[in-house]
């Protein structure tokens, strides 16, 4: 790699830095580089001292977690698999951590963390020197060798250590462990490089990963890391206002419209209600935005800036298909299963207690093959009460655990609900 190719790629990560991360709500744009708040993973202190020496007794009483972040976890692994929901912040850290290895050191240095919602804060180190960020985003159907070959103008120098970022690896589909294995043979050629991988949790959970690669999932926002956050940035006291502080808001891209809408945060259907009504204004602009998310989701509108965040279009196009017949939801959902699952939950809660919610599982079960017991898992989620509805939901999950269809982690799903509803006597 020469100097303009290298300039060229650390020119485009320090560009992340000034990209529109969301706005406040006096209007104002907050920036990445600004608004950036640090993601906690689902491994605790206490995780790795049993990985370094395992207890030899237990312990008198529980102590309370205290999660790593994920900075850490690319710090400490050669190659790691970061795991989240749409809107949970995986793009968001991958394009600020490549943005601060191109800023330098002054970017990565010590700052505290909140590590739990009880008080615990433990500094932040980053102690790798000299590496260089190759974030790549992966586009559908392109091989890993043309995905870097549209990153770099040249061939990347194996002299030189980089942190390779692949961001979005569940469009790969079935692709996706061949993208794997040819980024850490990458990696293998090239001494003190790390790759760090950022996948959507519903479809990479599924995935066998290769022996080298390890998985972690991202958290949700605690509750101390919101009141940070509004007050730093906005000048806002949560506590005092009741904003942004209930359990859905803890998502970060809902937190962002909760604390816009100036929403308690009790249900991600109530915090896009309050959002809409602030940003819309009335009935008719909320019900074009609705449905021109509705459009950019199922790719009728492929333009990137029109609601940019996968998540807010999700939420609003539930909206919008509250006034669709149910079969447009369930098509789509078997489309893209991963893309539309959270647009059929939010459907779902909007849709409890009429008729239309019991038409939207009976369509989600009509049929046969895969993607009827893929829908069956669905509607075991949304569905409110034991009957016959549910009884016929039960008959497809045994169907998934007896004749092993469907993926080894989307089997253990239908297990478990299994046994759940055993338990509680509520199904067969």
């Amino acid at each position: 790699m020469n100097n303009d190719d290298l300039d060229g790629f650390l020119s485009r990560a320090h560009e992340f830095g000034a990209a529109q991360l969301f706005a406040l709500p006096d209007a104002s744009i907050v920036d990445l580089a600004t608004g950036y708040i640090p993601l906690l993973v689902n491994f605790t202190f206490e995780d790795r001292a049993v990985k370094v020496l395992p207890k030899l007794t237990a312990p008198a009483e529980l102590e309370p977690a205290i999660y790593f972040s994920a900075l850490e976890m690319v710090r400490d692994h050669p190659a790691v698999v970061l795991t989240g929901e749409t809107g949970s912040g995986k793009t968001t850290f991958a394009k600020h951590l490549a943005y601060s290895l191109a800023q330098g050191a002054s970017a990565l240095a010590p700052r505290p963390v909140p590590r739990n919602d009880l008080g615990a804060v433990h500094d932040e180190h980053w102690t790798l020197d000299g590496m260089l960020p190759l974030y790549i985003f992966v586009e559908p159907s392109k091989t890993f060798d043309e995905l870097l070959a549209s990153s770099t103008a040249a061939s990347v120098s194996s002299d030189k250590k980089f942190l390779l970022i692949l961001d979005g690896i569940e469009v790969a589909g079935d692709a996706g462990g061949r993208l794997l294995t040819d980024a850490l043979a990458f990696q293998s050629t090239r001494p003190g490089t790390k790759l760090l991988v950022l996948g959507e949790i519903s479809v990479v959970k599924n995935w066998s990963l290769p022996a080298d690669c390890v998985r972690y999932d991202l958290l949700p926002l605690l509750k101390i890391q919101r009141r940070e956050a509004a007050s730093r940035l906005a000048g806002l006291d949560l506590e005092t206002s009741g904003i942004a502080l209930g359990n859905a808001a803890a998502h970060p891209a809902q937190f962002i419209m909760a604390m816009h809408g100036g929403d308690a945060g009790n249900s991600a259907e109530a915090i896009t209600d309050s959002w809409l009504a602030k940003v819309a204004g009335d009935a008719q602009t909320s019900e074009l935005f609705c449905g021109l998310a509705f459009d950019a989701l199922t790719a009728e509108v492929d333009d990137p800036t029109i609601i940019p965040i996968t998540r807010v279009r999700q939420l609003l196009a539930s909206v919008h298909l509250v006034t669709q017949p149910v079969n447009v939801a369930v098509e789509n959902y078997r489309k893209k299963p991963a893309l539309w699952a959270p647009v059929m939950t939010s459907l779902a809660a909007r849709l409890s207690g009429t008729d239309a919610a019991s038409a939207l599982i009976e369509a989600l079960i009509k049929g046969s093959g895969d993607e009827v017991l893929r829908g069956a898992l669905l509607a075991a989620d949304i569905v409110d009460e034991a009957g016959s509805l549910r009884d016929r939901i039960a008959g497809h999950l045994l169907t998934i655990v007896n004749e092993g269809a469907l993926s080894p982690p989307e089997r253990d799903v239908a297990g478990s609900t299994l046994s759940r509803w055993r338990s509680s006597g509520a199904s067969s």
